[in-house]
C-alpha cells in the first residue's frame, strides 16, 4: 500500500490545458491592449496581395471567366480615389487601378473587357452592347395606385 503510484495526466489532457492557457492569454491581451491592435496580426487590413496572386494565376492559366468575370473583393488601408477602402471588381477592371499593382493580361478579355453577353452574370446587372460592359439594371419608378 505504500508503493502505489498515482495515475499521471494523459497527453491529451496536457495538450488541452496548454491550448486553454494560450486562448486565455490571447483573450487577456485582446481586452487589455485593445482588439484593434491585436486583430491585424490575425486578419490583415488589406488583401491586395492575395487578389493580385489570384489574378496572376487566372492570367497564366488563361482562364477567361476567372480573370474577366469573377468578382474579387478588395480591401485597402487608405482610400483610393473614388473607390474608397473596400470595393469589388474583376481582375481586368482592377488591373486598370495602378495603385493595386495588378498586371493586365494582354488581350484575354479583349480591348474593352468583357465582350460577350453570356459573361454578364453579376446580379442586378445586364449586358450593354453600346459600351461592351455589364451595367446596372435600371429600376423603374414606383407607380402609385389603389391596387384594384
Amino acid at each position: 500500500m505504500f508503493n502505489k503510484r498515482g495515475q499521471g495526466l494523459s497527453i491529451n489532457a496536457i495538450i488541452l490545458i496548454i491550448l486553454a492557457v494560450l486562448v486565455l492569454v490571447f483573450v487577456i491581451i485582446g481586452f487589455t491592449v485593445g482588439w484593434t491592435k491585436v486583430l491585424p496580426f490575425i486578419k490583415p487590413a488589406n488583401n491586395v496581395k492575395d487578389v493580385a496572386n489570384k489574378c496572376e494565376v487566372a492570367c497564366s492559366t488563361e482562364s477567361v471567366y476567372d480573370f474577366c468575370v469573377s468578382l474579387r473583393d478588395v480591401k485597402v488601408e487608405q482610400k483610393i480615389g473614388e473607390l474608397g477602402t473596400a470595393f469589388s471588381g474583376n481582375c481586368y477592371e482592377l488591373s486598370t487601378v495602378s495603385e493595386l499593382g495588378i498586371n493586365s493580361c494582354g488581350s484575354l478579355c479583349g480591348d474593352t473587357g468583357i465582350k460577350h453577353a453570356e459573361y454578364c452574370t453579376v446580379p442586378n446587372k445586364e449586358w450593354n452592347p453600346t459600351d461592351g460592359k455589364c451595367v446596372d439594371i435600371p429600376v423603374p419608378p414606383a407607380q402609385g395606385g389603389t391596387g384594384q
